[in-house]
């Protein structure tokens, strides 16, 4: 009580999105991509309801901008007070250029 916490601290149950944290790492995607797939079911993270103020390292600081963009897309019906920084269109081309550029033809899971 009364002090912050780091996500290393938090007891989390993870499901696909720490599948595909650890997955995506051996194809070389950057961390703060996978950072923002990892955490994308996480709303109170985004919400700020986590139950300690949250201190986070710039490595994820910079997933956390990501992060934003995602939630603001896969739960956007929830949460409207997040802000938008980019139009759907220009986070599809985003997307799909880490896709192009990290992953090939084939994935094996």
């Amino acid at each position: 009580p009364g002090g912050t916490c780091r996500l290393a601290d938090l007891a989390l149950s993870y499901g696909h999105g720490e599948y595909l944290y650890h997955k995506l790492g051996s194809y070389g995607v950057p961390q703060s991509v996978r950072f923002a797939i990892r955490y994308h079911s996480f709303a109170q993270l985004l919400e700020g309801s986590v139950g300690c103020p949250v201190e986070l390292s710039p490595a994820e600081e910079e997933g956390m901008a990501l992060l934003r963009i995602l939630y603001n897309h896969d739960h956007a019906k929830n949460l409207t007070s997040l802000p938008v920084s980019s139009t759907h269109s220009d986070t599809i081309d985003k997307a799909k250029a880490i896709v192009y550029q990290f992953l090939p033809d084939t994935i094996a899971f």
